[in-house]
């Protein structure tokens, strides 16, 4: 069964982009997936790494990276001058 792709909603980009600052999976997880009733810590660590995993993800986690560091390199130009 393949899945489709789908966009990211705005409070997984929340979320994602709050876990990239404190790297906390499954509270990231939970917070962007409230309709999951699973409590079993072993089973929400492998759902997060597999939300974490997915293409959209990756794609949006690469995005925000590539954004930052551009920024980055911005600021210490600007700071070199």
């Amino acid at each position: 069964m393949s899945r489709t792709r789908r966009n990211l909603s705005d409070v997984e980009k929340f979320c994602l982009d709050a876990w990239s600052v404190n790297a906390d999976s499954v509270t990231a997880f939970r917070l962007s997936h409230p309709q999951s009733k699973c409590t079993d810590t072993a089973s929400l660590i492998k759902m997060a790494r597999r939300w974490l995993a997915r293409p959209e993800v990756t794609a949006y986690l690469d995005t925000r990276r590539m954004a930052s560091m551009s920024e980055a390199r911005t600021l210490t130009l600007a700071l070199v001058q």
